[in-house]
Formats: C-alpha cells, sequence, structure tokens
C-alpha cells in the first residue's frame, strides 16, 4: 500500500543507482550457503515493490554462470554470462569471496545489471542512492527501516498497530519510540516544503504575462 512518505523518496531523482538496479552479491549467496559447485538455483528482484527477474545461475568451481532474458523489439533474447571469482584471507583466518568484474577484472562484492550487462558499479558509473539524499530523503528512509523491522506498511501514515509475533517487548518499545522519533522530524521536513509550495502559488503573476 502507497502514500507519502512510502515508495520511492519524496523528492524525485533523476540519476540511477545502485538501489535501483537488480544486484547480484557474493555475500548473499556465501550467507544462502550456495557458494559450492554443481549448485542451481534462481534469483529475482524486489526494486521498489516491483519484481524483476527470474535470472537462473549455476555455481561452478572458480566462476558462476547466469543466465537471463531480455526483449528487443518484442523479440526475447537469451544471455548466457560466466563470472569468475576470486577470494582474499581474512585477519582472523578463513577468506572472502569476490566477484571479478566482466568489465573491468575487479575485485568486487556486487554486480549489477544495466543495459543487459552484468557490470561493477564504477564500470557502470552508479552512485549509491544515499550520495543524493537530502536530508528528507535519510529520515524517511530510517522511518521506512525501522517501519519494515516492526512488521507494517513503509507509509508513516499507517499507524502501527501491534508487536509482531516472537518480538521482545522492549525491543518493539525501543524500535517504536525510534520510529515515531523519526517520522515525526520528517513530518516537519514535509510540511516545509508544503508551506513553501503553497507561498510559491500564492505568487502574483507578472503583469507582462498578463
Amino acid at each position: 500500500m502507497g502514500g507519502l512518505g512510502s515508495g520511492r523518496w519524496f523528492r524525485p531523482r533523476e540519476r540511477l543507482t545502485t538501489e535501483d538496479l537488480p544486484r547480484i552479491d557474493i555475500r548473499a549467496l556465501k550467507r544462502q550457503g550456495v557458494l559450492h559447485p554443481n549448485y542451481p538455483g534462481i534469483l529475482s528482484w524486489k526494486i521498489d515493490n516491483t519484481i524483476d527477474g527470474p535470472m537462473s545461475f549455476e555455481i561452478h568451481r572458480g566462476w558462476l554462470s547466469v543466465e537471463y532474458l531480455s526483449t528487443n523489439h518484442d523479440h526475447k533474447l537469451k544471455h548466457t554470462v560466466d563470472i569468475e571469482f576470486d577470494s582474499t584471507p581474512c585477519h582472523f583466518g578463513g577468506k572472502r569471496h569476490w566477484f571479478l568484474c566482466p568489465g573491468c577484472t575487479k575485485r568486487v562484492a556486487s554486480l549489477y545489471k544495466f543495459r543487459n550487462l552484468y557490470r561493477c558499479r564504477h564500470c557502470h558509473t552508479l552512485p549509491f542512492r544515499s550520495q543524493s539524499e537530502t536530508h528528507l530523503d535519510r529520515l524517511i528512509r530510517k522511518s521506512r527501516k525501522k517501519r519494515q523491522q516492526l512488521g507494517c506498511y513503509d507509509s508513516m501514515f499507517i499507524p502501527i498497530i501491534k508487536k509482531p509475533k516472537g518480538m521482545h517487548l522492549r525491543t518493539y518499545k525501543e524500535l517504536f519510540k525510534e520510529e515515531r522519533a523519526v517520522s515525526i522530524a520528517a513530518f516537519y521536513g514535509i510540511e516545509e516544503i508544503t508551506c513553501r509550495h503553497e507561498q510559491m502559488e500564492s505568487w502574483s503573476t507578472p503583469e507582462e504575462f498578463t
């Protein structure tokens, strides 16, 4: 369910960011326990409440093979890409896994799909969303994060009704208090922008335009 303070940020953005595109994250694959040879699977993404994908993949010894479709003039095109792995030792033992970007061969943790190519954010010249956020954007993002932790809708205008099942009461109270503080600050920011717009609309039209 939408509303002011949900979906994309209050201020529309003109430039694509890393959060706007499908992403393959090797850290997520490791957490899911799939980084071992001959493991097939399917990935899909939810970006601003829109499902993108799916993309099939298979883990091999030393690389990841991905397959996905694109549309060109109503024709479906199949893409197959092999992405190499690399690793570096950690200070306290073990190793950290990386992708080697197919474009620049740099070690990266994430690859982004843009114009049907999986590349690192440097190859696609993608900024992080936080780099172009205003103070109000950050407040709304923090509110959404707290509300998601509380298991409710993203919109600040929808009240938080009850504690999520299984959450400790102390944790619930702390999250609720933090969410209220951030949302109230965001409301003040939205109110200030609205007042500015109303003032601009009340300005008289120059005589030369009438």
